[in-house]
């Protein structure tokens, strides 16, 4: 056998091939495509909805998917309803003018000059603040009470519903065999699903594995090939490098090939969408994509935001760099898809951000001459840093005394 043969999951299929997997595949959804339908604007949903009916003899989800769908819904659209009153607070919070760099302190240095009036200045600036955050609350507030009550009468359930009736998988699986299933895996990183083995909870951490499963019995029975939407983009789905996201994991695409006998491909909703458009000839919609792009973007960075939250609850602190806290906080604000407590939870790591040696050590920090001099550590703009246990932290503080500190990266 040739080596493309030997090792299918690390060849890009030929533009021959994917044509033929356009033609002949069981196009599967992930639960946050579901969800990000009540993200998006009118436009973008109206384009993903039409792409689903035109391929609706081709389409299923998981029973997991089903599942996690129903069960995150409500809180989905809790999330967009409070965004107006969020957003609202966050102008009143940051649009004022001590808040605007140093313009504060750099208009009173001219407050001696004899025809500056430097209180005038500031007090037509702040009027002009308030004047905008009223303007735009009140325009949040009409908005708001334009917004749907999808709780009593969710028209977008009604379309999903509609598309995936008769189209989503039977719940005949046991799992507590798969989370067994899972956990074995998770011990040797075989993907997907180990990421959640430490992030989350019993038992969404098995979540991923649970689908995979329930996709290849069901590509098994099929014999027909897969290709799977999700907008999840941690590494136990794709292949990365240099910070790009190359292929579906090689591992996945050789495990459906072994299991099930057929091909095996995926797509972020955004390029699933794009690649819609040439199959079935659709007009180009570059906004559209690019937007799902986006919000796609914005889950990662709270979902991101939501395992420091349950790290930090079920084991020693960890601690992100101050840029990667404000990005995450940043993006969860704008998301509208993180609650109080966790945005809180974050502000709190990021005041902590910078700890006594005797608290928090951790290699990957440039801290030689903090740890000598016994100074706070400083992790701005460093990488993520995780907690370090008791015995690699006795190791250190001996390297320290020994003044053999350890290279950083």
């Amino acid at each position: 056998m040739n080596m493309r043969d030997l090792f299918p999951g690390y060849y890009q299929p030929t533009e021959e091939e994917f044509a033929e997997l356009w033609k002949e595949s069981i196009f599967s959804f992930d639960t946050n495509v579901l969800l990000h339908i009540y993200r998006y604007s009118p436009k973008t949903r109206e384009r993903l909805f039409d792409i689903l009916q035109k391929v609706q003899k081709r389409i299923w989800i998981t029973h997991h998917v089903g599942c996690e769908y129903h069960k995150n819904r409500p809180d989905v659209i809790s999330q967009q309803l409070k965004a107006y009153d969020k957003i609202g607070k966050f102008l009143e919070d940051n649009l004022k003018i001590e808040k605007i760099g140093s313009l504060k302190k750099d208009l009173e240095i001219y407050k001696k000059h004899p025809l500056i009036d430097v209180k005038e200045i500031i007090l037509t600036i702040e009027t002009a603040i308030k004047e905008v955050v009223t303007t735009v609350k009140n325009d949040l507030q009409k908005s708001k009470e334009k917004h749907p009550e999808l709780i009593k009468n969710d028209e977008f359930h009604e379309q999903i519903i509609n598309v995936f009736n008769g189209r989503i998988g039977n719940n005949q699986d046991k799992l507590k065999d798969i989370y067994n299933w899972a956990e074995e895996r998770f011990k040797y990183s075989i993907p997907p699903g180990y990421e959640d083995g430490s992030r989350k909870p019993v038992p969404d951490k098995y979540g991923d594995a649970i689908i995979w499963f329930q996709l290849i019995n069901y590509a098994k029975y099929e014999k027909k090939p897969i290709i799977f939407v999700t907008d999840d983009d941690k590494a136990d789905w794709w292949l990365k490098g240099d910070g790009k996201t190359i292929s579906p994991r090689p591992e996945l695409v050789q495990e459906m090939l072994a299991e099930a006998g057929v091909q095996f491909y995926m797509y972020s909703t955004d390029r699933f969408m794009k690649y819609a458009e040439n199959f079935l000839k659709l007009p180009e919609q570059p906004e559209s994509i690019e937007e799902a792009r986006e919000i796609m973007i914005q889950d990662a960075l709270s979902q991101s935001a939501q395992s420091v939250v349950y790290l930090n609850q079920t084991n020693p602190p960890i601690f992100f760099a101050d840029s990667i806290l404000e990005q995450m906080v940043q993006a969860a604000n704008s998301a509208k898809i993180v609650t109080d407590n966790i945005t809180n939870t974050i502000l709190e790591q990021m005041k902590k951000a910078a700890l006594p040696k005797s608290d928090f050590l951790n290699p990957s920090v440039r801290y030689q001459t903090q740890l000598i001099k016994k100074e706070p550590i400083n992790i701005n703009n460093e990488h993520i840093v995780g907690a370090v246990s008791e015995s690699e932290l006795s190791v250190l503080h001996k390297e320290v005394n020994e003044e053999k500190l350890p290279d950083t990266e």
